[in-house]
């Protein structure tokens, strides 16, 4: 897969139109950008509880 914004045909159902599968893609990764953010959130605050460091990631 050359562009990761691309799908393969056979991935999406058949029945669902172009206009929906582009919605619902967006909706999708909204909710992993959501969850991505929940799980780094919850990683700071668990080591800060559990060992008293800033749980800052370094990047």
């Amino acid at each position: 897969m050359k562009d990761p914004k691309e799908l393969p045909d056979d991935l999406i159902s058949p029945v669902v139109r172009p206009n929906e599968v582009r919605q619902r893609m967006r909706k999708l990764e909204n909710a992993l950008h959501s969850a991505s953010e929940a799980i780094r959130e919850a990683r700071e605050e668990y080591r800060y509880l559990v060992y008293g460091v800033d749980g800052k990631t370094k990047k």
